[in-house]
């Protein structure tokens, strides 16, 4: 399909492969994602040099980065999307979200359960003492 548009004109050949070589070099290294969930990606990648991995996630400083178990600096591209860099050879990867929201509002909600429960306890024992004579 992209031949018949080359031949016909319809595509410049100069524009579409004049980074042939960069195309290889990403086209020869492929991500495989290995785990997904609303909280976790995982994924493998085996590059022969090191480089930027650009991804879709919204960088919102609630993510976490790992490269091979360890820690890594997460790039905000575009004042939006996070990025990692990666060293040659295989790179686990595993991007990691925490919702500081649901941890804030589970703590909240515990702590009101404990008061109601405390706030029970306290007007049991008082109207028992109270109907003592």
């Amino acid at each position: 399909m992209m031949e018949k548009l080359i031949s016909s004109g319809a595509v410049p050949e100069r524009r579409l492969y004049q980074n042939k070589s960069s195309y290889e070099k990403v086209n020869d290294s492929t991500l495989k994602l290995t785990e997904f969930s609303d909280t976790k990606i995982a994924s493998s990648i085996s590059l022969t040099e090191g480089g930027l991995l650009y991804t879709s996630i919204p960088h919102a400083n609630q993510w976490k980065a790992y490269v091979n178990g360890a820690e890594t600096e997460i790039i905000t591209i575009g004042g939006a999307m996070a990025a990692i860099r990666l060293e040659a050879g295989e790179n686990n990867i595993e991007f990691k979200h925490n919702n500081i929201s649901i941890t804030i509002g589970i703590a909240v909600s515990t702590a009101s359960l404990l008061v109601f429960v405390a706030i029970i306890f306290l007007e049991r024992r008082r109207v028992k003492h109270t109907a003592e004579p």
